[in-house]
């Protein structure tokens, strides 16, 4: 019996000490395989010479236009009927005044012929184009993904369209200006 309970008692030691060491390095592992951050540089703006400035601004420009040209597409290409066509709201700050006024008569016209069934379309970009630049605008050909839902969000099917976009530079700000679903 003595020598009975001294081998469940090693074997008890054993498995726990077995277990401490998994949990020991497995810890280990998970320390080491901690994710890397992956966020994009942050670019910071810097005065320079008035001759650099403007090289400088020309090379920035579209970048950061595409940035705007990226959201208004996205956001504005996404909606459903239950959301209350947010989306037009959701871009207003990113476009002209022109345009500002065009997207409220668009979104009066919505409200009004509200549907009674369910539709929503949800766009992602999915590659861009510039078609035509200058120092105060910006054309893009920008290549979507829109999937569509029908009468319910399990009923959708996926298309691919493209839509030019024209943005002027308002200020130090590029805004949406004009675009096109082709």
């Amino acid at each position: 019996m003595q020598r009975k309970t001294e081998i469940i008692i090693a074997v008890i030691i054993i498995v726990a000490l077995a277990i401490l060491l998994f949990l020991w390095f497995n810890r280990s592992v998970k320390q080491a395989a901690a994710p890397v951050k992956t966020t994009p540089d942050v670019t910071t703006s810097v005065k320079t010479t008035p001759t650099a400035a403007s090289a400088t601004a020309t090379a920035a420009a579209p970048s950061s236009a595409s940035t705007v040209a990226r959201v208004f597409v996205e956001r504005f290409g996404s909606y459903s009927t239950e959301s209350g066509y947010t989306n037009i709201d959701d871009v207003m700050t990113l476009t002209t005044k022109d345009l500002q006024g065009r997207l409220q008569s668009l979104l009066e016209a919505a409200q009004k012929g509200a549907q009674t069934k369910y539709y929503g379309v949800s766009t992602r970009l999915m590659g861009s184009k510039i078609e035509a630049t200058s120092d105060t605008s910006v054309t893009y050909k920008m290549s979507t993904q829109r999937q569509e839902s029908f009468d319910s969000p399990a009923n959708t099917s996926v298309r691919y369209q493209d839509i030019r976009v024209v943005l002027t530079k308002s200020g130090e700000n590029w805004l949406v200006s004009d675009f096109t679903w082709l």
